[in-house]
């Protein structure tokens, strides 16, 4: 197992080569584990704690097989919900810095009308 993951590390895009070296050193601190070496995040609990489940009662490559069509059906419905969080995150940011440059210029343009009436009363 770790001799394959090593071989699809070298052509993995970053993210998943990062999950690929959380799974080499879940197996690395626990070589006799099998749906246990899989907890990097790459899925959610419900879907994990299955995996777990179907690497109790099955042989390595059936096991591998149906974890690969639990991470299929399961990983675009998570990427999706985590992207949908982090674009409003972004929006309610990009709003507060709006927000704060706006009434920033309009605390400016206040203050330097402050001075200005404050140098024509001095005057005069």
């Amino acid at each position: 197992m770790p001799d394959v993951l090593e071989k699809m590390e070298a052509e993995a895009y970053p993210w998943l080569k990062w999950h690929i070296k959380r799974i080499l050193n879940n197996f690395e601190h626990e070589p006799n584990s099998k749906g246990e070496a899989f907890n990097t995040g790459i899925v959610n609990d419900r879907a994990y704690y299955r995996i777990v489940d179907i690497a109790e009662y099955s042989d390595m490559s059936t096991m591998l097989s149906k974890v690969g069509e639990i991470v299929r059906k399961a990983a675009p419905a998570e990427m999706e919900k985590k992207a949908t969080i982090v674009r409003y995150l972004v929006v309610m940011i990009v709003i507060v810095m709006m927000l704060g440059m706006y009434f920033g210029t309009f605390k400016m343009s206040d203050e330097f009308k402050a001075i200005i009436q404050l140098n024509m009363m001095m005057r005069g």
